[in-house]
């Protein structure tokens, strides 16, 4: 068992290594969501997930934060605040915990009775997203399915159709590649897509 995970969680559902928008996980944090296994393909940039007590050495929210959402929880603190101190990124999301981004390593350190369901879910969606327009990865809130070589996004705000619609196009034999987050990066023939978890969030 890992200092710092929940008591009923095996290291075991750890990606050890797992590949997801072309980046490979390593690490020891706790993830549900089943990710595709690293294969053959050379990963653009690897990245270490952690989880533990334990913040990396620094002061890293000296200052004030560069962002706060105005939107704040039931103890009226920030949904999330994000500070930037020299050599990474802090993000804090109180009901989850503190995200500590450097260039090839994100350490989580979870508040005091941390749901981490939610502090997966906030890692592969906004934290992962801020980490990979840091390397030069365009991120979209969208669903995008793949249908004869040519990838559709569907953008619109939390609760606009977008994974509704691609589940009906996936019913009408159409590919997924992707739910919740579009990665993509230019190439000289336009812009590629790059798969995400095979998960969709539809309540």
């Amino acid at each position: 068992m890992e200092p710092g995970l929940p008591p009923d969680t095996p290291s075991a559902r750890c990606p050890v290594p797992g590949m997801l928008y072309g980046i490979e996980l390593r690490g020891n944090f706790p993830l549900q969501v089943p990710l595709p296994p690293a294969g053959a393909a050379r990963p653009d940039h690897r990245l270490e997930l952690g989880a533990g007590e334990t913040p990396p050495a620094g002061d890293w929210s000296a200052g004030a934060p560069v962002f706060a959402s105005a939107v704040t929880d039931p103890s009226d603190e920030p949904f999330i605040t994000l500070f930037r101190p020299p050599g990474g990124f802090l993000l804090r999301i109180p009901r989850a915990g503190d995200y500590y981004l450097e260039d090839a390593r994100v350490t989580f350190v979870p508040a005091p009775g941390c749901d981490w369901v939610l502090a997966e879910i906030y890692l592969l969606g906004v934290v992962l997203s801020l980490w990979l327009e840091l390397h030069g990865i365009l991120v979209l809130h969208a669903a995008v399915v793949e249908h004869g070589g040519a990838g559709a996004a569907f953008l619109a705000t939390n609760r606009g159709g977008k994974s509704s619609l691609a589940a009906a196009l996936l019913r009408a034999g159409a590919r997924f590649l992707s739910d919740d987050l579009l990665a993509a990066h230019r190439e000289e023939a336009g812009w590629r897509a790059r798969s995400g978890f095979p998960q969709m969030r539809l309540w």
